[in-house]
């Protein structure tokens, strides 16, 4: 695991993968499908801009011949985002497994997992 977020152009995205999709995960909320995350070109600027506000050390591939770096060194927060972004995403992705379970029940079994789920909560 590295301590640079490393994005790469493809067409009008960029994209990132692994450790990297966590950290976007943790900042943006962005999606993860197959180890890989994505944003539209027109984000960049948003995306640099939150990068740089929490010290994340970040590498953009814009083509063979053109890269942006930027290097917090000792400030980098990296490892912090990642650490925090993938307890987040675990538990996203629990959640998300729930709902799925969720829209297959009909709507009394429903019922009774959000009546137990309230008396877990109210205890």
């Amino acid at each position: 695991m590295g301590n640079t977020l490393f994005l790469r152009k493809v067409g009008n995205f960029y994209h990132a993968f692994d450790e990297d999709a966590i950290v976007l995960f943790s900042l943006f909320h962005y999606r993860i499908n197959n180890g890989k995350s994505g944003f539209p070109k027109d984000s960049l600027p948003k995306i640099t801009a939150r990068l740089r506000e929490e010290k994340i050390s970040y590498r953009i591939k814009v083509s063979e011949e053109e890269e942006e770096i930027e290097d917090f060194q000792e400030e980098n927060q990296y490892q912090e985002i990642y650490q925090k972004g993938e307890k987040e995403y675990r538990l996203f992705h629990k959640q998300e497994k729930i709902a799925e379970k969720l829209f297959s029940f009909e709507e009394e079994k429903v019922d009774q997992v959000l009546n137990f789920v309230k008396s877990l909560i109210e205890t």
